[in-house]
């Protein structure tokens, strides 16, 4: 008798030697149940044949770890005589194995942790769960059901989960696709004085080739207006960065819409949030005057959060010549036409205004 573990799944055989050379029958029997599934008449030569575990379970319902015998029965043809011999068998379980989900997309740097939860599960097995990963580089511990990983080592990872007891192993794999080249910190926008002050860090950067600043004043068309080479190209460092947009025109919109978008050497991109500044400070402007010099006419191009804005026409020495109360239902900018100049005097006058701190402001246009 011949003690041995089977995994489920796992196929076996069985070998009858005779004593005696005369031709034989022979019948195979499991536990005293005769074996009807598959080959089970022993017949020339000496081999039964291959016989699956999965289908002994099946069979029989034998408890894993619980031994069962396989007993079988050789008859000689000619004298009648017969024998006996039996197997011992130990059916053993199989671990299941979840080597977790992929992992899209990380920040540079950012750890992975491999596995599920769990990993391994076999509540029917003899021993413990031993665990194996490949590739093992840069793993916490490889020797774990949950390692983690650096995610700048793109790779497709396998564990195996076996039993320590009867060497029954299960396989699972998941795969880490894609780091992204910067871990991002914050990114914030915030008025310093009269500019529009940006500021950003990165934990780390991979083959940085640089920051593209982008401005927009709808939130939806943006446009470059500075890029920022990196600090270092590849840095698993504290990296920070301050811009400031100091073009005056920001000034004239009610908000003004920022964004990075950070690109790699292989012209990757990745961008930040939008970040939204109100513009709270300017609350009227007079942008131009045109045309000028004028004839008949002018258009004024002018920026006010006011439902209405009240402007004067000054002469060349300052004196009040006439006010116009003007309705600007639109915050930022409005477009007022003043049609009646044909029979004003030639030279030089001003459009006047008071901004939002009270101060009076003027600007200059010509009449020919």
């Amino acid at each position: 008798m011949v003690k041995d573990s089977i995994c489920l799944g796992n196929e076996f055989e069985f070998y009858i030697t005779r004593s005696i050379q005369q031709q034989f029958d022979g019948v195979l029997f499991i536990n005293d149940q005769e074996w009807i599934n598959g080959n089970n008449y022993l017949q020339e030569p000496d081999t039964f044949g291959l016989v699956n575990a999965t289908d002994i379970y099946n069979n029989t319902g034998y408890t894993p770890g619980k031994p069962f015998k396989i007993f079988s029965y050789v008859i000689n043809n000619i004298s009648g005589c017969a024998d006996t011999s039996s197997l011992e068998i130990t059916y053993a379980a199989v671990p299941t194995c979840n080597a977790g989900g992929n992992v899209d997309t990380l920040w540079l740097g950012d750890s992975a942790m491999l596995g599920g939860s769990p990993t391994g599960d076999c509540p029917d097995c003899i021993g413990n769960l031993l665990y194996s990963w490949t590739p093992n580089y840069k793993l916490s511990n490889y020797k774990s059901a949950n390692p983690y990983t650096k995610t700048d080592n793109i790779a497709t990872y396998s564990v195996d989960v076996t039993d320590s007891v009867t060497g029954c192993v299960c396989s699972s794999s998941m795969n880490v696709l894609n780091a992204l080249p910067v871990n991002w910190l914050y990114f914030r926008a915030k008025w310093q004085e009269k500019y529009a002050k940006l500021n950003w860090a990165t934990a780390a950067e991979l083959n940085n080739m640089g920051f593209s600043i982008q401005r927009s004043f709808d939130g939806i068309n943006f446009s470059e207006i500075a890029f920022i080479k990196p600090q270092k190209i590849f840095s698993y460092e504290l990296s920070t960065y301050q811009y400031f947009d100091q073009e005056a025109i920001i000034k004239l919109y009610p908000v003004v819409f920022y964004k990075i978008i950070q690109i790699d050497i292989n012209q990757s991109k990745n961008e930040t949030e939008i970040a939204v500044l109100e513009n709270n400070l300017t609350q009227i402007k007079l942008l131009s005057i045109a045309p000028n010099p004028a004839r008949d006419f002018i258009n004024i191009n002018i920026y006010t959060l006011k439902e209405k804005t009240e402007l004067t026409l000054l002469g060349s020495d300052g004196k009040l010549i006439s006010k116009y109360s003007l309705h600007t239902p639109t915050k930022g900018q409005n477009f007022i036409q003043i049609n009646d100049l044909a029979n004003w005097a030639k030279g030089v006058y001003f459009i006047g205004y008071i901004d939002e701190q009270g101060i009076a402001k003027k600007e200059k246009f010509v009449i020919e």
